[in-house]
């Protein structure tokens, strides 16, 4: 398993997470100005001396890297924009020097996926150059912030004002986005607009002018184009005609041959080829296939729509004590010809959950589609779970082994949904209270019980107990409004014992 995958959305929780803190503590005054820009994770640390702390234990090192940023207030006859920069770089210095003091001192942790991570003493090393930033609308141009002019929006990713696109306006200084032109049609109207007389003067598609501005004249037979503003139309080619002026697709040229859906026009040959593998096509009678999105290839050739186009990574991430394993695509179907491995080892004394929601496989095809879990790659080590058919049902099971090899593999023929499986360890002194809850026939019985482990909010909240099942009665008191009654009525006795004795 990739045990330095991220999730974004965790990662982007986190981030909210540190700017509360950051504001809602007084000493490190940010006054609710200051704010998290950016966040990276990564597992591993380039300095030597971090590295040796976890070298021979089960721990494991995150670097983090972020960009703090701290608003300034408005400038006031007593203090101009110059000054006030001054007064905002002074503030942000001392929030630095806070947050320092604070990790030296070994009081500060971040919460991540439900696990407490401690800040090493004497890890954060901010960069001694703080940079003036201008807020949204604005770029930095020398040392003054100045708005995007009308016709233009500020590109807040790139740190740019850029012209409104074709079909968009924008009247007024310092936006972020531009404005529809009134009449909603997509390209239509020339870039960089600045206002709604300005959205209706390019040539339309079938149409051309010496500058791309009306008046227009109509493309001639044989020729079309499908843009909005050009100076040109584009010729059928290999001397084929369109039905009519003023043609907009290649779809009106009079082809020997009509393309479906995942074919293109070859005029070289003049017939119908299939799209190559890696690109789609979903109208007919077109010249040209378009390209998966990036990242992203089709199981054949002939593909139709972008949906057939699917991501070949393996999925999943792992935290501390949980994490999730899926197929490739998921929640879209698993590509053919795939194999995933994925292995956890957990910390010492510590034991594994699964826990299976559903799993989506062909089982038309022989078992060609098959999940393995067992504790190594060797087919005599000890199994825990193996199938090549879908379950709809629930099930959650402790592994046999202290550690475990997982492995996914599909066949060139058909494909499924797949599945997104969570884990989680657990200490081994709760081993007896986990297997009694797990082996309960109860737990899966009800259909309330099996929409538990098919929503993932939920799944995670009991993940989390039982990553430290002593949490639980406290968790308990204020989680009944998420769980049915039956599902607490299950649990809280076996907690109870289990603790009581």
């Amino acid at each position: 398993m990739d045990e330095c995958h991220f999730h974004e959305k965790s990662l982007e929780l986190l981030k909210s997470n540190l700017t509360s803190l950051l504001n809602e503590q007084k000493k490190f005054k940010c006054s609710r100005k200051c704010s998290l820009n950016y966040l990276q994770m990564n597992c591993g640390s380039r300095r030597k001396k971090f590295r040796s702390l976890v070298r021979g234990t089960f721990k494991n090192l995150i670097t983090a890297e972020f960009e703090l940023q701290m608003d300034s207030r408005k400038s006031n006859g007593r203090c101009d924009d110059a000054c006030m920069t001054k007064r905002t770089q002074r503030k942000l210095k001392k929030a630095i020097k806070a947050l320092r003091k604070t990790i030296k001192k070994e009081r500060f942790s971040i919460r991540y996926e439900g696990v407490d991570y401690d800040v090493i003493k004497k890890s954060f090393k901010p960069d001694k150059q703080v940079y003036k930033a201008c807020s949204s609308g604005s770029v930095l141009v020398g040392n003054l912030c100045i708005s995007c002019s009308i016709g233009t929006y500020h590109d807040i990713e790139n740190s740019k004002c850029l012209p409104c696109p074709s079909g968009t306006y924008q009247d007024d200084e310092g936006q972020v986005k531009c404005k529809q032109c009134p009449s909603k049609i997509a390209d239509s109207g020339m870039v960089g607009a600045s206002n709604t007389k300005q959205c209706i003067d390019l040539c339309e598609p079938g149409f051309f002018s010496g500058d791309g501005f009306k008046p227009c004249r109509s493309c001639e037979l044989g020729k079309y184009q499908p843009s909005y503003g050009r100076t040109s139309c584009m010729s059928c080619g290999a001397g084929i005609m369109t039905r009519t002026i003023a043609s907009k697709h290649f779809k009106d040229c009079v082809t020997r041959d009509y393309c479906l859906s995942g074919y293109y026009y070859d005029i070289s040959v003049h017939r119908c080829l299939k799209c190559k593998q890696g690109t789609y096509q979903p109208e007919p009678n077109q010249n040209f296939c378009l390209a998966c999105p990036s990242g992203t290839t089709n199981d054949f050739a002939g593909s139709k729509t972008s949906e057939e186009c699917k991501n070949r990574r393996c999925g999943g991430y792992r935290g501390r004590y949980q994490g999730v394993i899926e197929t490739p695509n998921y929640p879209g179907n698993y590509p053919v010809n795939v194999g995933c491995t994925w292995k956890i080892k957990p910390e010492k004394q510590r034991r594994i959950l699964i826990i299976i929601p559903e799993i989506h496989l062909r089982a038309e095809d022989k078992c060609g589609d098959r999940l393995v879990i067992r504790k190594s790659k060797s087919q005599y080590s000890q199994s825990t779970f193996e199938t090549c058919e879908s379950q709809e049902k629930p099930i959650a099971f402790t592994a046999r082994s202290k550690k475990i090899w997982i492995n996914f593999k599909s066949n060139g023929y058909n494909t499924s949904k797949g599945f997104s499986i969570p884990f989680v360890t657990y200490h081994e002194e709760y081993q007896t209270l986990i297997e009694d809850i797990v082996r309960d026939g109860r737990l899966y019985s009800s259909y309330q019980h099996q929409q538990i482990f098919k929503d993932r909010k939920l799944l995670n909240a009991l993940l989390e107990v039982i990553a430290q099942p002593y949490n639980y009665l406290k968790y308990a008191n204020v989680s009944h409004t998420m769980f049915p009654q039956s599902f607490f009525r299950l649990l809280t006795p076996k907690v109870r014992r289990f603790f009581s004795t």
